[in-house]
């Protein structure tokens, strides 16, 4: 885990280069918190499921290789959440999803650029699909094999899909800083793009309906 100081930040399409849905830009207050500093990987989604008694998740990504250290995938939002109620079991500390306005805190990690590093994207900075380049990288790929964000946060853009745990609007209206509660299925924010995806850039929104299973981490 990474602890990450409190501060403001301004979230949303703040370079003009994004979709209606990244509006309005608006600054936002963020109380100090704790992120995994890499996805959540097989081999730690695997422990909880053998404890649980659980089914694992289907690895959509093929091949023989040991992937213990690769980002797990195919986890639905409940799968998620059970995952971070079973290691606050485990620890007595308290863990959940981050909410939409913590994971975008924390993947700008003090910039209000395209990405954490800059405006510009190559395939030597994340794990993303691009058609001008020779792709290489079909798949996922091990949790940490790209340089970290200035918070030491690693694939927050790329690799797989992140779930947060806050409802998904058309436009910020404050969802974006809460955590969904039960009831009927709602449409949740992802965040981060994957290796299938083109478009990574810090402000992209994805969202599915909470019952869904993907192609997502958390």
């Amino acid at each position: 885990m990474v602890g990450l100081p409190g501060g403001t930040f301004r979230m949303g399409d703040i370079n003009g280069k994004g979709h209606k849905d990244e509006q309005p830009v608006h600054e936002l207050e963020v109380n100090s918190f704790a992120i995994s500093r890499y996805e959540i990987t097989v081999a730690e989604y695997e422990r909880f499921a053998k404890a649980t008694g659980r089914k694992l998740p289907v690895d959509s990504s093929g091949g023989d290789k040991d992937r213990g250290n690769y980002p797990v995938t195919r986890v639905s939002l409940q799968d998620a959440t059970d995952f971070a109620a079973w290691l606050s079991e485990q620890t007595g500390k308290h863990y959940r999803l981050p909410t939409e306005a913590e994971w975008e805190y924390a993947a700008r990690a003090g910039t209000d650029t395209l990405y954490s590093w800059g405006n510009k994207i190559n395939q030597t900075k994340a794990n993303y699909r691009d058609k001008n380049e020779v792709w290489d990288k079909k798949e996922s790929q091990p949790v940490g094999s790209f340089s970290p964000n200035a918070f030491m946060i690693y694939d927050m853009v790329g690799n797989v899909l992140e779930w947060t745990c806050s409802k998904y609007e058309h436009r910020y209206q404050g969802t974006e800083q809460k955590c969904l509660k039960g009831g009927k299925a709602s449409q949740v924010v992802l965040r981060g793009g994957s290796f299938i995806q083109n478009e990574v850039r810090i402000a992209q929104r994805y969202r599915l309906l909470s019952c869904i299973c993907s192609d997502s981490m958390f």
